[in-house]
Formats: C-alpha cells, structure tokens, sequence
C-alpha cells in the first residue's frame, strides 16, 4: 500500500458520522418525553406536548443558550444555513394550506403548532434591528419568542428525524450537514438530562 492510500484511509476513519450520533441523541430524547409525558405514546403527542410545554427542562435550556451563548448562536446558525442548502420537505401538509406550495423545512417556513392535523407556517426570522430580536449572525435575526423559535427548533427536529428513520433521507452532503448540526445543537440542549 503506497504513502498516500494509508494516508487516505487513515482521514477517511477519523470522519465523524453524525448520522450514527444522531439516533441515540434522538433515543434519548423520545425516552425523556416519553417519561415526562407518561400519558403519550405517539411520537406527534410527544413532540407537540414538549413543543407547547411552557417549562421544560429542555425550552428553558434552548431559551438561555439562544440568548446568551455564542457557541449555539453558530451552531444555529449554520443549522439554518444547512436547511437553506438542503432540498427537505415536510412529509403531510394539507393542500389547504396557506403556504403549503412552500413545503421546504426550514425556520423561514416552520411549523410551530400542528393542531389535531392542521399546521401553521410561519417565519422564524426578522428583518435586521427590529426591536427585542435576536442576532444570530450578521445577517440573521429571528424572533424573540424564545417559546416559539424552540417549537420550531423541535419540529424541523422532529421532521429530519422522521425523513431519516423512514428511510427518506437520502445520504447526501447537505442532508448530513443538516443531521450534523441538530446533533451539535441539540447535544447542548440536551446537555443537563
């Protein structure tokens, strides 16, 4: 074996895969709701009582970290650049649906409340230097409803996770990229359980 294919190889071994880390974060966090909310046993009913739960342990962590850690800001942020790159679409809006012909999972099209199989769309971010946002980067701020960014932090969670263990997710770059970042941020979120 020459030089460089042992070099090859040895890089090749030290890639993190993401998507390895990502299920058993998840397993985690499906064990946690599952024990916080004992009366749910659909992952819908889970994601919706954790994303409607005024005080977890988990959207007060999300609060104080998007306020006040650069660390997660970037990681957030390059969560949003990495849905933005990516061509990943909620599985079952309703045609109905004011924005649906926008299925793209992002925060500039998040579902924050999915009432008995009717999503709302809206729009996590907002435009440069309106009062009270919060700046995540340098170009961009999203809402300070801390309550609302998490609900829709855990549904473009809860969505990857679903294109993913149903076997939709194709193994791609900019997929992996988008898995790679909800493992970075929600290992933080996660951090204190």
């Amino acid at each position: 074996m020459s030089v460089s294919e042992n070099i090859s190889l040895w890089k090749k071994k030290s890639e993190v895969d993401y998507i390895t880390l990502f299920i058993p974060l998840w397993l985690a966090l499906n064990a946690w709701m599952k024990d916080k909310y004992e009366d749910s046993t659909k992952d819908r009913d889970l994601i919706n009582k954790l994303k409607s739960s005024q005080a977890s342990n988990l959207s007060n962590k999300f609060s104080l970290l998007i306020n006040s850690d650069d660390v997660f800001k970037a990681q957030f942020f390059e969560l949003h650049r990495s849905l933005e790159s990516a061509n990943l679409e909620y599985d079952k809006l309703p045609q109905n649906l004011s924005g649906a012909n926008n299925k793209k999972i992002s925060f500039l099209n998040s579902i924050v409340k999915w009432n008995d199989g009717s999503p709302e769309l809206i729009s996590m971010k907002k435009t440069k230097g309106q009062h009270g946002k919060i700046q995540i980067s340098d170009d961009l701020w999203v809402t300070d409803d801390t309550k609302e960014l998490f609900a829709a932090y855990i549904e473009n969670l809860y969505q990857i996770r679903c294109l993913l263990f149903h076997g939709r997710l194709k193994p791609n770059l900019e997929n992996e990229k988008v898995v790679k970042q909800l493992y970075l941020t929600l290992s933080m979120v996660m951090q204190e359980i």
